[in-house]
Order: structure tokens, then sequence, then C-alpha cells
């Protein structure tokens, strides 16, 4: 394990430097001279103005640390940036007093405290890939709170079906996947010659046989496949695909050929904000799902030295005693072919599974966090499914057709019951007669007039695009209820094209939003199921913005 001095150690010296940059703004002809070890991840401003726009264009994982020079009262607005994940106060006349604002860290009135502290919330936080995106699953009841039970375990079964699809890719060409890759990395690492030599090196000697050992290494790779997954964004992640599909087979492989262990636990040393803690001691008796590669070791004191200093970290102890080697999320101890063996580390899959059994403090800044891993298969995916379709149920018989809908799309993949699809395409069929997205639809449910607009070239005449891509919507949705799903999705397309062309997402997020559904149901329908995760993902992400805004 690499050992730092939280001194003198430069940024660039340390993983995951580049996820990371500190903006330092100040007033007068103020700056520190004690910053040079923060190298070319920092940036000064003398104007909020400035501070401000370079923030914004920031679209990226980096994050932002932020300081604040004798400017306290920009903390409030900084405060909800999203590329800003933490914001340090220096006051030297002490005028300002700390109010709650979650980012703040402390206020300080001293410069030199203020450096050591960014330091070693650098040091502590990007020193070790952390699976910091999960997703807590607790167990299934109708009496839930809807919003609660969407949030969660949508996130959920977003890792079961991309996972699945991932590495279930009918016909990869590997080498086009290589090449994707190596494309995508050359273009996020254009400004250093360092990774762009690693790369290079990658592109010429990375195979399955070795591919553990670029993974562990200190360098790009391991990077930018947990920054794609944590992004959540799918074009982002199927550039990675390459990398992921032979970090799974390895890993597979191995988990296979270590079926007899000769240890029951493995630890993990980190970090954690007490947001997240508080989370996952709400969770106590329930599901967690990581959405990253996680490291751990099976040795405790290696994890404890990630939290030597720390102001608040975490001892995870997993059991493994009773887990299967046939899962979807494969782990596997790799010291044998990992870059640092002396880690003895085991690797667990993206979208592993864990019940959390307890969480305990041990002293002031460290908690012991207990799990047991789960299979995919241990966890009853098809509860989760049923359950989906009832609440869809009960949306629907709240007229809340919209929710009806989106339960019901991302259930539809996923079963294998006939019997649960009847029910299921009911539902659907049921949400389509009443949907009141598009002012022509009930009309156009009319059989004769369907079958006479699909087949007239001068249907659409005297009809602005925007109006014929409303017709378009409703004779494709009404497609749908006939089963015929290339048709439907013609149709659809061509709404999808004009909406694009002429109407403003910002402006028409409803509209839109109910395309994107329905085209992602006639790709689930046709088994084409990257397009029906694009889609599907598209309209959350629409959905997401408009209720944030």
């Amino acid at each position: 394990m690499a050992e730092y001095n939280l001194s003198s150690t430069l940024l660039n010296e340390i993983q995951n430097h580049d996820d990371l940059e500190v903006v330092w703004l100040y007033s007068g002809d103020y700056i520190s001279n004690k910053v040079e070890n923060f190298g070319e991840y920092f940036k000064t401003f003398k104007s909020a103005e400035e501070c401000e726009n370079y923030i914004e264009k920031i679209e990226s994982e980096r994050k932002i640390l932020l300081v604040l020079i004798d400017s306290s009262i920009y903390v409030s607005y900084f405060n909800d940036f999203p590329q800003i994940q933490s914001i340090y106060v220096l006051e030297r006349n002490m005028k300002y007093e700390k109010e709650d604002f979650s980012k703040v860290i402390d206020i300080f009135p001293d410069e030199h405290i203020l450096i050591k502290q960014i330091r070693q919330d650098i040091l502590l936080t990007f020193r070790n890939n952390f699976p910091n995106s999960i997703s807590c699953v607790k167990d299934m009841t109708v009496e839930q709170s809807f919003t609660n039970l969407y949030v969660t375990e949508l996130n959920f079964l977003w890792n079961f079906t991309l996972i699945n699809y991932l590495i279930n890719y009918p016909q990869a060409d590997m080498d086009r996947l290589k090449t994707d890759m190596i494309n995508q990395c050359q273009l996020e690492y254009e400004n250093s010659s360092i990774q762009i030599s690693h790369i290079n090196d990658f592109a010429k000697n990375c195979t399955d046989k070795n591919v553990l050992n670029w993974y562990t290494k200190n360098v790009f790779a391991y990077r930018v496949v947990n920054r794609a997954f944590r992004s959540r964004n799918i074009d982002l992640i199927y550039k990675y695909q390459y990398f992921i599909i032979l970090l799974y087979k390895k890993l597979k492989e191995l988990s296979l050929e270590q079926q007899q262990r000769n240890y029951k636990k493995v630890y993990r040393g980190q970090l954690i904000m007490e947001n997240e803690l508080n989370i996952i001691k709400s969770n106590v008796g329930h599901f967690i799902s990581i959405n990253t590669i996680m490291s751990t070791t099976r040795n405790e004191q290696v994890a404890r030295q990630f939290i030597l200093d720390a102001k608040l970290g975490v001892i995870i102890e997993i059991d493994i005693t009773n887990a299967s080697n046939d899962t979807l999320y494969p782990f596997a101890d790799i010291s044998k072919h990992s870059s640092m063996e002396d880690e003895e580390e085991t690797l667990f899959f993206s979208g592993a599974i864990f019940h959390i059994d307890s969480v305990k403090q041990e002293n002031d800044s460290v908690w012991i966090i207990k799990l047991t891993l789960k299979n995919g298969e241990s966890i009853d995916i098809e509860k989760f499914l049923v359950l989906y379709i009832l609440i869809g149920n009960n949306y629907y018989h709240l007229f809340n057709y919209d929710k009806a809908l989106d339960y019901y799309n991302t259930v539809i993949e996923l079963l294998n019951d006939s019997n649960k699809l009847i029910g299921s395409n009911r539902l659907i069929e049921q949400a389509n007669e009443f949907d009141q997205g598009f002012p022509q639809l009930s009309h156009l449910y009319n059989e004769r007039f369907v079958n006479y607009a699909r087949n007239r070239a001068d249907i659409h005449l005297n009809l602005s695009p925007p109006q014929q891509a409303d017709r378009l919507y409703s004779i494709g949705v009404y497609l749908i209820k006939t089963n015929d799903y290339n048709q439907a999705l013609e149709k659809l397309l061509q709404a999808k094209e004009l909406f694009e062309k002429h109407l403003s997402l910002n402006d028409f997020p409803e509209k839109f939003g109910k395309l994107y559904k329905k085209i992602a149901l006639v790709y689930l329908q046709l088994k084409n199921y990257f397009q029906a995760l694009v889609m599907w993902k598209k309209a959350i992400d629409i959905r997401t913005s408009f209720l944030q805004n």
C-alpha cells in the first residue's frame, strides 16, 4: 500500500488526483505561498463571477474543493453547486459564524491549519478508489413510501439490467470495443502525456491474462471504469465495455477456482461523510448495492491503514462464509494477479449486494460496519419485480398513469414468467387508453382512423412539425396497443426526430419523457435491450431534471 506524507506529498503522486481540484477565491492581493504542492490541480480567482463561470463549466466527475478567503458571504451561494464537494472558509478576523451549510467543512482563523486540513482530506479521500455510489434496498413491502421505493429499488434493478447486458453482449467484437475504449481514454487524458503513454502501453499489452494487473496499477484504467459506473451514463459505460468484459470473466474464473477459501471475512477501510454513515445506519437489516468495483483486503490491519488520521472513518467487515461462486456479481482473491500483492486484495464486481448486519461505534472517529455478502440469487429478484407490478397497479387506480408506466417499463425486461406479463400488458393497455399527454390521442384510438392515417401520405398536410409529431406519437401508441411493434417504432422514431428538431427539451419535458418511455417499451418488446435501456434512462433523466427544477 502506498504511504503518503501529509505535509509534502504532491497531488499528482496519489491515486485519483485528477478527480479533484482546489479552487481558491480570495479578496485583495492575498494568496498563500504554502499551496505550491497542489500543483496543476489548483486554480485561483479574485472575482466571484469568474470563479462561478469556471466551476459551472466543469461537467466531468472532477470534484471541487472550494476555499473562500475572507469571502464568506458566498458560502450560501456556492453550497448548492453540484460540482463542489467541500467548502473551506478562512476568516482571519473571525467575524463570520458557522451556519448550517452541508458542504462547509469548517471556518479556519489560521492559514496553516486550513492548508493542513485540506491536504489531509485530499489524501484520505482520494488515495484510494472509494465505492461512494450505493443503493440501499429495503425489504419489499407495499406499505413503504412509493417515492423512497421508486428511488432505491430502481437503482438496484438498473444495476442488475446493465451488468447483465454488458457481460452477455451478443457476439461482442472485442477488437472494436478495445479501439472504442482507447479512443475515449485518449480523449479524456489528451492533456496528460504520462497517461497517454500508459494508454498506448495498454493498447499494445492488455489481455485477458493480465487484466487484473492493469486494473490495480496506479494509472488510468481503474479510474475511468469506476468513474463511468458512478456516473450511470450508459453511453460512457459502454465505451469501457472491453475492459469490463475482461474484468468480469477473469473474476468469474478465479471465483470458481477459489470455491474452497481458507478465509471467511474481508475488510475495507475508508473515509466517510456523516450523512453517508447515517444512511447506512438507518438501513441496518436491509440490503446495500455497490455500484462500482470494490476493493477489500483479507488483512484488517491493511484496511485500518486507510483511515489513519481520519476525522470520520469506517472499517467495513464483510462475511463471505456462505457466498456462492455462481452469481452475477463475482468476487475473488486477486493478490497473485495484482500489481500490489502485499495488500492481499479481494475484488468485488460492480453491483455486488450485501446485507447490513450492524453499525457500531468503535471510538470517536471510527465505526465498524458489518455486512454479509448476498448473491443475486439469494435476493428474490422476482419478489422485487412482482411488487413493481403491484405498485404500478396502485398508481393506475390513483390515476397516476405516468408512475404506473415507469414501474412497468422497469420490470418488463426482467420477467420470465408469462403469466405475470399478462397482467403487466393489461396495465400498459389500460394506461395508454387514458394517456393525457397529447390532445389528439382519444380519436386516434379509433381503429379505422389509425389504419387510414398510417397509409396516407397526405395525413400531415396543413400541420406544423410539432403537430405532425403529436399525431405520429399517437399513431405509435395505438400500434403498441395492437402489438404492431415494428410499425409503432417507425412512427415513434419519426415523432422523436420532429420533436428534437422543432421543440426545446426544456420547454416540453413532459412530451419528451413520454415519447422516450414509449420508444423504450417498443425496444423491450423487440428484445433490443440496450436501446431500451438507453431510452428508458433518457426518460428518467428528464423526469429527474424536471422535478429538481
